[in-house]
């Protein structure tokens, strides 16, 4: 049987969508950052981690309709 080959993609390959959604859900998560460029973002999904606060890590999601923090030890949630 002959092996499977791998090509490079062609260059007029279209890019990818931004997500909508993002679940990150049981991932041992101490903090967040790095959500800048998600601002089309519907839903987050950051249950069952270990993250304590959320504050500016959620800046310039202004899509944002659905926010799950369950199973966290988050104290406090600025929203500005």
């Amino acid at each position: 049987m002959p092996r499977p080959t791998s090509r490079p993609l062609p260059s007029h390959t279209p890019p990818l969508p931004l997500p909508q959604t993002l679940v990150l859900c049981y991932n041992e998560l101490t903090r967040l950052e790095g959500l800048e460029g998600l601002g089309q973002l519907r839903l987050l999904d950051l249950s069952h981690n270990s993250l304590r606060k959320v504050e500016g890590a959620l800046k310039g999601l202004t899509s944002l309709t659905h926010l799950d923090l369950a199973s966290n030890q988050v104290l406090k949630l600025e929203v500005s």
